[in-house]
């Protein structure tokens, strides 16, 4: 049975991208090198300190023992702090969590996992005082798998978001398209 549970000071976040699923008590070592050797622990630290001061900042999918998806959020004042696209409506800005990214390992997908997950977020943002969740997405063509770092456009509009911004950027001679929406929470 999959559950969603918040991170825990037992198990803080430290590695990306997710592959294949991870037992936390029996971690096999983080052979990815992409943001470079020191990432591992700067992340670590970096979800620590934001656990501590907010209250979460990850939220991870288990299936019995094993993580096999995760969720980051952040504060939108973190999230602008460290580069992080964001709205530029600073109404309820200290009130606003940025959902970052939510991967899953593959064969877990498209199975309500992801759903779940962001239902357990709006959940856990009711429940700590927040007002509202903005995400940010982009594409580059027409088709559904063609999104980045997320769901597509309906996806988060059936989840009661709403689009507040949409453009088109040009990036190395391609267009690509950008959506922001945001979901107030009662």
């Amino acid at each position: 049975m999959i559950e969603v549970k918040e991170m825990t000071d037992e198990y803080v976040f430290d590695r990306c991208p997710l592959k294949t699923p991870l037992n936390p008590l029996n971690l096999p070592e983080d052979t990815y090198l992409g943001y470079g050797k020191r990432a591992k622990g700067v992340r670590r630290r970096f979800f620590q300190e934001v656990k501590n001061r907010y209250g979460n900042c990850v939220l991870f999918a288990w299936n019995d023992n094993e993580i096999i998806g995760f969720l980051i959020f952040l504060p939108k004042t973190v999230a602008r702090k460290i580069g992080l696209k964001t709205s530029s409506n600073d109404n309820l800005l200290h009130q606003t969590l940025q959902y970052v990214c939510m991967q899953l390992v593959s064969a877990y997908r498209k199975k309500g996992v992801g759903t779940t997950m962001m239902k357990s977020l709006i959940t856990w943002a009711k429940n700590n005082g927040w007002k509202r969740i903005e995400a940010h997405n982009m594409r580059r063509g027409n088709k559904d798998e063609d999104w980045r770092w997320g769901w597509a456009l309906p996806k988060w509009m059936s989840m009661g978001f709403k689009t507040t911004e949409q453009y088109e950027l040009d990036f190395l001679n391609d267009k690509i398209q950008v959506f922001s929406v945001v979901l107030d929470i009662d």
